[in-house]
């Protein structure tokens, strides 16, 4: 946790956002403090998997959320994002 710019120039490497959207997740202010969050054991999808899917499937599950922090999800969506039947 920390200034925007700092915290971006840091793990900038590690993350798929640019300095654009975490100046903006930061309301417009460098100084502002934003959250860097790394993640290990990780497994890509097997396809790409849209946006508007899982708003769909929040939608589907009474889930709240724009993923800016950890978001807890039922064991069945989470096999209907991996496309596993159960």
């Amino acid at each position: 946790m920390g200034p925007a710019k700092p915290i971006y120039q840091k793990f900038r490497r590690l993350g798929i956002f640019g300095y654009k959207e975490v100046l903006a997740s930061a309301g417009g202010d460098p100084n502002a403090d934003v959250m860097a969050m790394r993640f290990s054991g990780s497994r890509p999808l097997h396809q790409p998997f849209s946006w508007e899917r899982v708003q769909a499937l929040f939608g589907a599950n009474g889930i709240n959320s724009k993923l800016f922090s950890p978001t807890e999800i039922p064991t069945e969506m989470y096999f209907q994002i991996k496309g596993i039947k159960s």
